[in-house]
């Protein structure tokens, strides 16, 4: 089992780290138990019980959460649209397990943007725009939001300068929202994807 120093140890790690973070929280209670327990009760019977029911609990979520990654990634390859996005997510954020491939984000969340899906389109826009795991190219950027917006995607509707504020009097720099937006919209969707059931 990992033990850690202390809690900036923890908190560094749970940040960086592709693995899930229920193995780093339950080495986490660990490490935090062994400080607020007063002498002579931990380790007990009862206190290793405790743990030993938290470790069991967490290692049983850990693999369902594999198991999910897993059969998002059979399902993706199935050719399942929704499932190739999260998969696309899962390499974009590196999460559960997946390494952080901006490369294989690209090419997944392509396949579903091809299929229709209005916010993978939105994605695949933005990653044109900042060259994320493609070559940028603002053509490509901008025919992937055009899609998006002909779906009636308000930020894609926006990103382009065809929302309201645009035909009227509002003074509004569309460029630099634009680049602002590729800059979270691949982050932010993602995890929104992740989260969809």
């Amino acid at each position: 089992m990992l033990f850690f120093n202390g809690k900036a140890d923890y908190f560094a790690l749970i940040g960086k780290s592709n693995i899930n973070p229920l193995f780093f929280y339950s080495s986490f209670i660990l490490f935090e138990c062994r400080e607020i327990m007063p002498a002579g009760i931990y380790p007990s019977v009862f206190g290793e019980n405790v743990m030993r029911k938290i470790l069991t609990l967490c290692f049983l979520l850990w693999q369902a959460n594999f198991a999910w990654a897993e059969s998002i990634k059979e399902s993706a390859e199935q050719g399942n649209a929704l499932a190739q996005a999260k998969l696309a997510s899962l390499y974009l954020l590196g999460r559960e397990g997946f390494d952080k491939d901006e490369q294989k984000a690209a090419e997944w969340m392509e396949k579903a943007a091809n299929q229709g899906v209005v916010d993978a389109q939105v994605i695949m826009g933005a990653m044109y725009d900042r060259g994320l795991g493609v070559t940028g190219d603002r053509d490509k950027a901008t025919r992937w939001y055009e899609k998006a917006a002909a779906q009636g995607h308000g930020t894609s509707l926006a990103i382009l300068g065809k929302n309201e504020a645009a035909q009227g009097s509002v003074q509004f720099n569309y460029q630099a929202m634009r680049l602002s937006a590729a800059r979270s919209i691949p982050t932010e969707y993602a995890k929104k994807f992740l989260t969809t059931k």
